[in-house]
């Protein structure tokens, strides 16, 4: 799909600055296309623009373009065209700028979502308590709109209040591409754009959900980011709704944590990240690295294939740890009162509960009301 709805317009700006974005019109993508080949199209980094969309929209003064891929608006600041009068050089960087490890650690989710098991994806639990908890914060709107930070298929496709708008928001093309569930989700739409520069308008949505959006935020410069972002785009009185994974005020011992794996008493590979990743962690400015979680299991661990088929754990769990193997990746846990301390000034809690299941009390549901601007 090309077209950008009216409805969606209007709730769209430019990232950068937060100008109303209009589709472009034919005269603009003939001379895009033209300037493209001229090598007078670039983007904010001064690399020259590769190949032209098949749409785009434009600001209202039409002087920059964000492409439309796919069916799908790529509203990211450094996906931001514009036009020169003279060619760009011609040693200077080509197509959109690369996201190396970050884009790359995304595809490599992407690739693997289907196996990954709770909590690293919501639990049939965990949906029906969002669910549930979205009902009761919308009760009474009339086709309130919705943002969704995230393409998680679970959230997608639960049941939300009639009428529902649903709009996703990810960063990630290989996400979009692999992991959101457009036939599954109807009427939902959903663009390629950051959480900490949202280009959606002030005050557009009723209610932001989200599952562990915030937390793996670096801190604190994109976690308050997000935060001042999420309640831009709220309306007074608006919502927040999301699943947080939390660590503990005090860090468990390593060999304590091994020492219930190999008793049996940690359920999946997922459940002993997690209890690895928040060992691990440092405070807000010193996650953990995922690199540690290898190194920790191949010390403590030494017949891994006959301890995974001791466990019933599916094969898929080896390969998944052996992927954390140098990995540069980091993941940020905040404690539960970090979360509600960064919260407070811009939101008023209004619920928090936990699943009933493994170390379910650190990956609670939290809603926030957005506090007057």
């Amino acid at each position: 799909m090309t077209h950008v709805s009216d409805e969606l317009l209007d709730t769209l700006c430019c990232p950068v600055e937060r100008r109303p974005l209009r589709p472009m019109t034919p005269d603009e993508l003939r001379s895009l296309t033209i300037a493209i080949a001229a090598g007078r199209a670039g983007d904010p980094g001064g690399g020259r623009v590769a190949e032209p969309p098949e749409a785009g929209l434009a600001t209202e003064d039409g002087t920059a373009f964000y492409p439309v891929l796919g069916g799908v608006p790529i509203l990211l600041p450094q996906r931001r065209i514009t036009i020169h009068d003279r060619p760009l050089p011609q040693n200077g960087r080509k197509g959109p700028p690369r996201f190396d490890s970050v884009e790359a650690t995304w595809e490599h989710l992407a690739s693997v979502w289907d196996t990954r098991r709770p909590p690293a994806r919501p639990s049939p639990q965990d949906t029906a308590l969002l669910e549930r908890m979205v009902a009761e914060a919308l009760a009474g709107r009339t086709a309130p709109r919705a943002l969704m930070l995230g393409v998680t298929p679970e959230i997608a496709t639960m049941h939300w209040p009639a009428g529902t708008r649903l709009l996703a928001i990810d960063a990630s093309a290989a996400m979009i591409r692999k992991v959101w569930p457009a036939a599954a989700a109807p009427g939902a739409v959903v663009i390629r754009a950051e959480w900490a520069a949202m280009p959606i308008r002030d005050g557009a949505f009723d209610i932001v959900v989200g599952d562990a959006s915030l937390g793996f935020q670096p801190y604190p410069d994109v976690f308050l980011g997000v935060v001042g972002e999420t309640r831009r785009v709220l309306r007074d009185g608006g919502f927040l709704a999301t699943r947080v994974y939390t660590r503990p005020e005090t860090s468990e011992p390593i060999d304590a944590i091994f020492a219930d794996l190999h008793a049996g008493r940690i359920g999946s590979m997922e459940f002993l990240w997690w209890r690895l990743y928040t060992a691990f962690h440092g405070d807000r400015t010193h996650p953990a690295k995922s690199s540690q979680l290898w190194d920790a299991w191949a010390a403590h661990v030494p017949d891994p294939a006959g301890l995974i088929e001791t466990l019933g754990w599916p094969p898929g769990a080896l390969r998944s740890m052996d992927a954390l193997r140098g990995s540069p990746r980091t993941m940020t846990f905040p404690t539960l009162r970090e979360y509600r301390d960064d919260l407070a000034g811009k939101f008023e809690e209004i619920a928090c509960e936990a699943p009933e299941f493994e170390n379910g009390d650190r990956n609670p549901t939290m809603v926030f009301r957005a506090r007057p601007s």
